[in-house]
C-alpha cells in the first residue's frame, strides 16, 4: 500500500500531517520506532524498521543493552538508520497501559515530547511519528491519538521558533482505525488551535519543566 496524506495543518510554520502508510516508506530525516525496554524488534512498526534497516540497527541496540541493561519508560535511544534513508532512528519506550492509574498518560506525553526534543537536537527537518504504545502495549487508541496531537501542539507552542529546524511532522499509521483517530484530532486542532487540548483533565506540564529530565533519558549509541 502506497502512503497517502489524509489531512494537513500548518501551525506556527510547522506542517503537521496524518499519513496512512508504512513508516519505512517515508522520506524523512528521522523515524520513530516504538520500542520495549530491551530494544528488541518485536512485531509491528518496530519489526518493519528493523527488517528494512538491517543488522546494523539490531547490533547497535544489542550493544547498548549489553552496556546499560534494560531501559526505562519515556527513554529515547538514538541509533543509525542502517539501510533506511534517514539520519537516525529514535527508539522510544512508551508506557504499557494497565489501568490508567499508573501515570500512563503522563508517561506517553513525556515519551512523545522526548522524540520532538531529540529530533531537534540533531537538527532534523522532518520526522515520522507512529502511534506509540497503541499496539501491543495496549494504550487506548483514541486516547493515544489525543495525547499525540496535543503533545505536538504544546511542543510547537513552547519551542524556540527561531532555532527550530523541525518543520515537517508526519503522524503515520498503517491501519484505518488509528489513522481515522489521528485525523479527527488534527482536524479538531485545526478548527480551534488556541483552545485545543485546554479542557483536558490531564494538563501538560510544559517543555521547560521537563528539559532536565529529558537530558537524562535520551541516549546516543552511534
Amino acid at each position: 500500500m502506497s502512503s497517502r496524506e489524509v489531512c494537513e495543518f500548518t501551525y506556527k510554520g510547522i506542517s503537521f500531517s496524518v499519513i496512512q502508510g508504512n513508516i519505512i516508506d517515508e522520506n524523512v530525516d528521522v523515524g520513530v520506532s516504538p520500542s520495549n525496554e530491551g530494544l528488541s524488534p518485536g512485531p509491528g512498526v518496530a519489526g518493519a524498521i528493523f527488517t528494512k534497516g538491517g543488522y546494523e540497527i539490531a547490533n547497535q541496540c544489542k550493544e547498548y543493552i549489553e552496556n546499560n541493561r534494560r531501559i526505562s519508560t519515556t527513554t529515547v535511544v538514538k541509533t543509525g538508520a542502517g539501510a533506511l534513508p534517514w539520519k537516525a532512528i529514535l527508539h522510544a519506550v512508551g508506557p504499557v497501559y494497565r489501568t490508567g492509574n499508573h501515570w500512563e498518560e503522563k508517561s506517553l506525553e513525556k515519551t512523545i515530547l522526548n522524540c520532538f526534543l531529540e529530533a531537534g537536537k540533531i537538527n532534523a527537518c522532518s520526522m515520522a511519528l507512529p502511534a506509540i504504545s497503541a499496539g501491543n502495549f495496549g494504550f487506548p487508541k483514541k486516547l493515544c491519538a489525543r495525547i499525540t496531537i496535543k503533545t505536538a501542539k504544546n511542543w510547537a507552542d513552547e519551542c524556540d521558533q527561531r532555532r527550530n529546524t523541525l518543520k515537517v511532522v508526519r503522524f503515520i499509521g498503517l491501519h484505518f482505525d488509528i489513522v481515522h483517530l489521528l485525523e479527527s484530532e488534527l482536524q479538531e486542532f485545526r478548527s480551534n488551535p488556541s483552545d485545543y487540548g485546554k479542557s483536558d483533565t490531564n494538563k501538560f506540564d510544559g517543555i521547560k519543566n521537563d528539559e532536565q529530565s529529558y537530558r537524562t533519558k535520551c541516549c546516543e549509541i552511534f
